[in-house]
């Protein structure tokens, strides 16, 4: 849904919101989200307005500098023997920040994660302590995605080091600027990224409004 900043303040987004409701009630469908950019506009008054309550926020960064120092950690493509073990890893990092904000379902399961976080496995690498994974990102077209850190091996910097290691494989393949997304609950991820000099380029927030 959209109108155009000309045609706002007129009732416009309030009636194509209140036909969304009105479809999203004749499909039995239980909630209505949306998502709004708040660092250039303030969408409170019309989401208290229709019903919609804040679920959760995601800041996009960017960083336009320079490379970084090679990182101590040595990161390897992931290989799929270590399946188990990432699984475990993807629900011991997201099961606290989605059971905060009410994101279902709490836990992954081994399907979720196929879908998601190894969508593209050849994208996706891993320290290694021995036989135990230690950390994961992934990198994408100039996004690093899905940085984990196993709660055994966390306050070790090796959250720094993946961050740096996707950083600079993406600026050495000619990127020149790097994006990473995060939910605004995730502080540890919030100080770790603004410290390696990102900065904001928008905030989107997510509302809900439960219909049934």
């Amino acid at each position: 849904m959209q109108v155009e900043p000309s045609s706002r303040n007129n009732g416009i987004g309030t009636q194509l919101f209140q036909e969304l409701s009105s479809y999203a009630e004749a499909e039995k469908q239980e909630v209505l989200t949306a998502s709004i950019r708040v660092d250039k506009l303030d969408p409170a008054g019309f989401c208290k307005k229709n019903g919609m309550d804040k679920w959760w926020g995601s800041p996009s960064l960017v960083y336009k500098g320079p490379p970084f120092p090679e990182p101590k950690t040595t990161f390897d493509l992931y290989d799929d023997k270590l399946f188990q073990q990432f699984v475990k890893i993807v629900q011991d990092c997201y099961y606290p920040l989605q059971k905060e904000i009410d994101l279902k379902p709490y836990l992954a399961s081994p399907e979720s994660v196929k879908t998601y976080q190894l969508r593209n496995p050849g994208n996706v690498y891993v320290a290694m302590d021995g036989e135990n994974v230690m950390a994961s990102v992934s990198i994408g077209k100039g996004e690093v995605d899905n940085l984990m850190v196993s709660p055994h091996y966390q306050k070790r910097g090796l959250g720094r080091d993946a961050l740096h290691f996707a950083m600079n494989r993406m600026l050495q393949e000619g990127y020149k600027e790097i994006h990473i997304c995060y939910m605004e609950n995730n502080k540890a991820a919030e100080k770790l990224y603004y410290s390696a000099g990102f900065n904001l380029l928008e905030n989107m927030n997510v509302y809900r409004k439960y219909i049934l």
